[in-house]
């Protein structure tokens, strides 16, 4: 079996504080670790208009995005068939017949799943009472250049300081996720993540750097293997190189 590489850094102990209830989150729900949570009211659509304000949402021409899935999916079948015919390839040949259909369901069903807001992961919440740094190192990512439709692919690494509460360690992950199922580049990638968990965890402490390999380099262009790029954000703390060296450098 392949061993996750995947390094979490937590602190040692989690202390539950009362919790009032405010704008934002729903009640808290008692947990059976006796540990509390708070489940944050930040919907898909919230997420959409923030990073719209931002100017950091993907170009989406069509916000309503919850068209039927089998319009976009029949759309783009009939659309690829016709670009393996200009090709001159034979479409009734049994290893192409079903690509047309194949290809639809891989855009609309996973590549760009992260275009529908819906799909934004439900983030939860707990309560710390004393500031902590929390690092996630080598969460895995696959996106979709939006300059040549190739992926790329890699490692994103996130930290932050606790503003009195801290993430789930998952929803790190889905995050990154959800942001990477779309056509991207890197930097506005890397921008998103960033900006969308300084909402969730209401601080400006946070750090995202991502470090990707890029097909549009690959296996276009010049085609050379083996280049890796990387974009980072930090906030707050994480601004002074010394601060932030201290922390993530040294891991």
């Amino acid at each position: 079996m392949k061993k996750n590489n995947q390094k979490v850094f937590l602190p040692q102990t989690l202390k539950p504080i009362d919790i009032q209830e405010e704008k934002g989150y729903a009640e808290k729900d008692s947990l059976n670790n006796g540990i509390e949570e708070q489940q944050l009211i930040l919907r898909g659509e919230e997420i959409a208009s923030l990073l719209r304000q931002k100017g950091l949402q993907s170009p989406i021409v069509n916000v309503q995005l919850e068209k039927e899935r089998q319009t976009k999916v029949e759309a783009i079948k009939y659309h690829f068939q016709k670009i393996l015919q200009a090709l001159e390839l034979d479409t009734t040949d049994p290893g192409l017949h079903e690509t047309p259909l194949r290809v639809a369901k891989l855009y609309v069903d996973e590549l760009c799943s992260g275009l529908n807001p819906d799909q934004f992961p439900k983030c939860t919440t707990f309560p710390m009472q004393e500031s902590s740094i929390v690092f996630q190192k080598d969460i895995p990512f696959s996106s979709l250049c939006m300059h040549h439709f190739l992926p790329f692919t890699g490692h994103v690494h996130i930290g932050y300081k606790s503003n009195g509460k801290i993430l789930g360690l998952s929803k790190l992950n889905r995050v990154v996720n959800y942001f990477s199922r779309r056509p991207q580049v890197q930097e506005l990638l890397n921008k998103q993540i960033y900006t969308v968990l300084q909402a969730i965890l209401d601080t400006e402490d946070v750090f995202v750097r991502i470090e990707g390999s890029h097909s549009c380099i690959h296996v276009r262009g010049v085609n050379q293997q083996g280049t890796k790029t990387i974009s980072q954000e930090a906030g707050g703390v994480f601004k002074d190189p010394v601060y932030l060296g201290q922390y993530f450098h040294k891991m």
